[in-house]
Order: C-alpha cells, then structure tokens, then sequence
C-alpha cells in the first residue's frame, strides 16, 4: 500500500496501520539492530538528523512494545 503496511495480531484480532518510516522501523527490529542503528538507518533513508531519527526510533519502538508488535524481551 503505497510503502504503508496493515499489520494484523491474531491473538487481539486487531489491526494497526504503519506509514512508511513505521514501517520500515518495524521491519528493521530484528533483535540485534540496536537504537543507535536503527536511528542511523532513519537519517539514511529521510532527510532528518540524528537526534530527531533517535527520538523517532524511541517512541516508534516503545509504541510497537506497548501494542505488541514488538516483543520488549527483544534486544532492539
């Protein structure tokens, strides 16, 4: 869909739409890719610097702990 995804939680039944930079940040959570590689990829793909894909990252990845989508036993 146009970069964004639908992603789909059988155990709530629920749905959630990601843009692109979610997205690709969730793609990217892969237990070994940390914080700081995750915002470096962030600056690569967008036009922003490094504190603000930081800031991105963080609250991307605590809202993917806090729906689920991302197990925070992970080590992202």
């Amino acid at each position: 869909m146009d970069g964004e995804a639908i992603l789909f939680d059988p155990e709530t039944r629920r749905t959630y739409l990601l843009n692109q930079t979610a997205f690709q940040l969730w793609r990217r959570c892969d237990g070994y890719s940390t914080l700081h590689d995750l915002a470096e990829a962030q600056t690569a793909m967008y036009d922003v610097d490094f504190e603000t894909a930081l800031d991105h990252v963080q609250q991307t990845v605590a809202y993917f702990a806090e729906t689920n989508l991302l197990h925070p036993d992970s080590d992202v």
